[in-house]
C-alpha cells in the first residue's frame, strides 16, 4: 500500500479547507513517525485553538474558513499519541504572540503538557547557524515504503519523495544534534512562560 491511500474524514473536501489539508492528513494516518520542523510558528500539530486563530488570520485567511480550518486542524491532531511525534521548534518562536501574550502562554503550557503524554518537543538555540532553515516542513516516515516530506509554502504545500528527502533526512541528524534535550526544552518553556 502507497503512503497516503487510506480512508477517513480527509476523503471529502471541506469549504475553506486547502485542498493539501486531506492529502497530508492520509499521510499522516499512515505514517509510523512524524518530525515538524517549524521556522515562524508552533507547529499546527500543537496548536491551542487561540493559537491557532492567530496565525490563520497572520496567514490572512478569510473569518468565515477559520472555524472550518480549526476543526480540520483539531482532527489531524487526533493522530497524536498514536504514532511516534517530535517538534523542532526554534526558540524565537516560543516568543511570538499569536493570538495575543495570553494565547501565548497558554500555547506554552499546551506544549509541557504534550511533553508529558510523550510527545518530543526539541527547542532549536537562538543563533544556532549550523542549520539552514528555509522553510517548515513535516517529515513523515512509513512502514512499507520511503519517507515523505510535506513543505509549507504562502500558496499551499507540497509533498517531496524518494531521493528528493534524502536533504531533510540529513538535515534532521543535524538538527538533533543542535536542538536542546527534551529536559532543557522544558526548562526553557517553564522559563519563558514565568517571565513577564
Amino acid at each position: 500500500m502507497r503512503a497516503g491511500s487510506s480512508s477517513g474524514w480527509w476523503d471529502r473536501a471541506l469549504p475553506g479547507v486547502p485542498p493539501e489539508v486531506g492529502a497530508l492528513a492520509s499521510y499522516e494516518a499512515d505514517a509510523e513517525a512524524l518530525v515538524d520542523v517549524s521556522v515562524t510558528a508552533i507547529p499546527g500539530l500543537l496548536h491551542t485553538y487561540e493559537t491557532a486563530v492567530g496565525v490563520m488570520q497572520a496567514d490572512g485567511a478569510a473569518r468565515r474558513d477559520i472555524e472550518t480550518r480549526w476543526m480540520a486542524r483539531l482532527r489531524r491532531q487526533q493522530i497524536l499519541g498514536s504514532v511516534s511525534y517530535t517538534a523542532f521548534i526554534p526558540q524565537d518562536v516560543l516568543r511570538l504572540p499569536y493570538g495575543g501574550e495570553r494565547a501565548r502562554k497558554v500555547q506554552l503550557e499546551h506544549l509541557l503538557c504534550a511533553q508529558d503524554r510523550g510527545i518530543s518537543v526539541r527547542i532549536i538555540p537562538d543563533h544556532q547557524t549550523q542549520v539552514l532553515l528555509l522553510h517548515s516542513w513535516l517529515w513523515m516516515r512509513f512502514p512499507n515504503t520511503g519517507p515523505v516530506l510535506h513543505i509549507e509554502l504562502a500558496a499551499g504545500g507540497f509533498f517531496l519523495h524518494d531521493q528528493d528527502v534524502r536533504p531533510y533526512s540529513t538535515a534532521l541528524d543535524r538538527l538533533n544534534k543542535i536542538a536542546l534535550s527534551q529536559t532543557a526544552s522544558r526548562t526553557l518553556i517553564s522559563d519563558l512562560m514565568e517571565a513577564p
